[in-house]
């Protein structure tokens, strides 16, 4: 018989999710439910433009999903409701689910305990699904639960917080940091993604045994036919988000100029570049007097792999977020140079001028990049290590292998 599994999350997983964190937990919940042991229903939050991916419904899995809409009625209430979440510092949530979202979770799961009763095992997806754990231990005092950590929440904070050191920010920083570790040492298992998060977790007192070091899911690349132009340098990610924008918009202004005045071009790949971004790319490549502008914003792209193709290196100079970069793995496993900081190389433990080029202040990008100009041997050398390096160390379905041999035997 097979056990059971409640799955909560507050996004969708489909094949064709955009964000990195949707993909792994499409690839995660779609690995368990092929190995034919589990009944897993999946109870989360999406937007009406994504009713239309049916994809773990067609797969077996049963779903009750709230669906955002923009019909009058329903914007209104979110607005009204969400707002008032939006406009309160204490928060128990931490702006990650707001009042009105948390309402229709808990509409579910009360349909769901009344319909199933309790199941085997719930997996709490993301932070803000694992800040519920003492509710559905309420709702179910039997099951097992796992807390699958995306990132440590907590550590993006506490660098929200060091950028801008306010009394909110020091507040939500302190206060999520203590409620997130209280709920995984409260969990049956926490599921981590890199090393590094498991590390912090230990060395904030979490047992060993409470946590798992699994990895997350990334487009592998490798196919790609590495050409490398010279002076063409890369930038790519989710251009809405702030940790990547604001990176951007400082490499504009800060190492930009010493790259154009050497010929090098600035490919920013992603969608939904930013105002502000576009803004600053506009204007240095208006000011700029030459006859190639050298900023190009793509915006989105269907297929990364021509840049990856013709990149000398790819530049990351992050200066918020927490966690695996992606787009650094995804990078390294086309055979592309990464040039990056602590943030962007932080838990991948890739060894400097071997396998990546470590980079923190803005001559450091401009010096290393000049350098691969005048010696592009160097550049294929390093994508190549590190091409090796993302496939003996990033095997996924091994550790999710792992993983479901620990709940099979719950």
């Amino acid at each position: 018989m097979k056990k059971t599994i409640l799955w909560l999350a507050p996004h969708k997983p489909y094949e064709k999710v955009r964000h990195a964190g949707g993909k792994n937990m499409y690839y995660y919940i779609n690995y368990i439910n092929n190995s034919g042991k589990f009944d897993i229903t999946f109870i989360g939050l999406s937007y009406e433009s994504e009713r239309k991916y049916d994809d773990i419904e067609k797969s077996g899995i049963k779903t009750d999903i709230y669906y955002r809409d923009h019909s009058k009625l329903d914007s209104l209430v979110r607005r009204v409701v969400g707002g008032f979440t939006l406009l309160n510092p204490w928060t128990k949530y931490y702006n990650l689910l707001l009042l009105y979202e948390h309402m229709q979770i808990t509409r579910r799961v009360k349909k769901y305990k009344e319909q199933n009763g309790d199941p085997d095992i719930v997996i709490l997806h993301w932070t803000a699904m694992g800040l519920l754990l003492p509710e559905m231990r309420r709702y179910f005092p039997k099951a097992k639960i796992i807390i699958i950590e995306e990132d440590v929440t907590y550590l993006g904070y506490k660098r929200k917080y060091e950028a801008n050191p306010t009394w909110l920010t020091k507040y939500r920083y302190e206060h999520l940091k203590k409620d997130e570790l209280r709920v995984i040492s409260d969990s049956d298992l926490t599921v981590t993604l890199n090393k590094k998060d498991t590390d912090l977790l230990l060395n904030e007192g979490i047992k060993h045994k409470k946590v798992y070091t699994s990895t997350l899911y990334f487009e592998d690349y490798s196919d790609v036919q590495r050409n490398p132009k010279p002076g063409y340098l890369l930038f790519y990610g989710a251009m809405s988000r702030p940790e990547n924008y604001e990176s951007v918009i400082d490499f504009i202004e800060n190492a930009m100029p010493d790259f154009a005045k050497a010929g090098c071009t600035l490919n920013v790949v992603g969608a939904n570049p930013h105002q502000r971004l576009i803004a600053a790319a506009d204007k240095f490549n208006n000011d700029f007097q030459g006859s190639k502008k050298p900023i190009n914003i793509t915006g989105f792209v269907d297929d990364i792999r021509p840049y990856l193709a013709d990149a000398m290196c790819m530049v990351a100079p992050l200066k918020l977020g927490a966690g695996i970069k992606v787009k650094v793995l995804e990078a390294m496993s086309a055979g592309v140079t990464v040039l990056t900081n602590d943030i962007g190389i932080e838990g991948i433990y890739a060894r400097n001028r071997l396998e990546y080029i470590h980079c923190e202040r803005p001559e450091d990008y401009i010096n290393e990049a000049k350098n691969l100009l005048n010696n592009m041997q160097e550049t294929i050398q390093i994508g190549n290590a590190a091409k090796n390096y993302i496939a003996q160390n990033y095997n996924l379905d091994m550790k999710l292998g792992e993983l479901l041999d620990i709940i099979s035997i719950w």
